[in-house]
């Protein structure tokens, strides 16, 4: 059977005040009126139906029920990155289905042209039918430094090449080659493979992060399988599949996209999907500005600025944030600040 997992673990702080440890990035209504991880589900539940399950911590697993009321989980006991959240669904659906063939998605994508999308997709698993492990790599339409790249090679069938090697984020200048080049793709995250050949690879080039998903596959339905979870993840190394399997895999195609796809990373990204006022504005809640310009805000309460340009503007209950865009990527140094002052609670 094929099935999809919808990675959504993360606790997206590029985004807070708005998305704290209860309320993530993935169940915030950013690009749409609707939650993100709500736009991902209806994406691929005409694909998958109710073969699809949300992987995330035991403590999102209630506000995301909230959001999506009758959905599956995979629950990690705790975050041990990619390769533990893939590892998990794969022993977890190989006891139920020993020829599962997995479709890995993040919970967080901007994607435009569904349809396209999902043929993509499919082709991906017939590929990974075939013992391949699929990736989909995005045809970049502009010298993004925001994305990781996959260098690609000869054309293995259909849309898919060859993987000769991953590129973490570029400067701006090393992506224009890349562009330029034309033999490179965005890295979307996006992983499609059998259960049983995904595992082999780990046990291949990850064998102590294989043996302890092992003994949690032998654990599943007895009594002790919580137990043994949490055990076996908290010893476990915490790697991303990129490092961990991609880039040493002999057995990885890359599909490519020609999508409309933005991995919503950072406030400044709503400036590419939200609808912007006659002065190019991104607002959700009240605003109003006289000579303001090209801001974001979101605010639960009314925001009235003068003469304000380039800014983003957060009101929640308990925080106000105020940040040039230029600098939105500070707000990780912010959060480490409050964590050393004890200021934990507003997080």
């Amino acid at each position: 059977m094929e099935y999809a997992v919808i990675m959504a673990g993360g606790s997206g702080t590029r985004f807070w005040p708005e998305s704290t440890r209860n309320k993530p990035k993935q169940c915030l209504a950013l690009n749409t009126d609707k939650p993100m991880i709500q736009e991902t589900v209806d994406r691929l539940s005409g694909l998958f139906g109710d073969n699809l399950y949300i992987a995330t911590g035991s403590r999102l697993k209630e506000k995301i029920s909230e959001i999506l009321p009758s959905v599956k989980f995979i629950l990690e006991p705790m975050a041990r990155n990619t390769t533990g959240c893939i590892g998990l669904a794969c022993v977890k659906l190989l006891k139920k289905d020993p020829d599962a063939v997995i479709f890995m998605s993040g919970s967080d994508y901007v994607i435009k042209n569904k349809e396209v999308f999902l043929e993509y997709v499919k082709e991906g698993m017939e590929l990974a039918k075939e013992g391949k492990i699929a990736t989909i790599g995005i045809t970049p339409f502009e010298p993004s430094s925001a994305f990781g790249y996959i260098n690609f090679t000869d054309l293995y069938k259909g849309s898919s090449y060859l993987v000769k090697g991953f590129v973490e984020k570029p400067s701006k200048e090393v992506a224009m080659r890349y562009l330029q080049e034309g033999a490179y793709l965005w890295n979307s995250g996006m992983y499609i493979f059998r259960a049983s050949v995904m595992m082999e690879e780990l046990k291949k080039y990850e064998p102590e992060v294989y043996s302890s998903l092992m003994k949690i596959y032998d654990a599943i339905g007895s009594e002790n399988e919580e137990n043994v979870t949490k055990e076996q993840f908290e010893g476990m190394k915490s790697v991303q599949i990129d490092y961990s399997v991609s880039e040493r895999s002999d057995n990885l195609v890359v599909v490519k996209a020609d999508l409309e796809w933005d991995d919503i990373g950072s406030w400044t990204s709503l400036d590419r999907h939200r609808e912007k006022d006659e002065d190019g504005n991104v607002v959700k809640g009240d605003f109003l500005g006289i000579s303001s310009w090209n801001n974001i805000v979101f605010s639960d309460k009314m925001v009235a600025t003068v003469g304000v340009e380039d800014m983003i503007i957060v009101s929640t209950k308990d925080v106000v944030f105020v940040c040039p865009k230029s600098r939105a990527q500070e707000i990780k140094l912010l959060i480490q600040k409050m964590k050393d002052k004890n200021m934990e609670s507003f997080l």
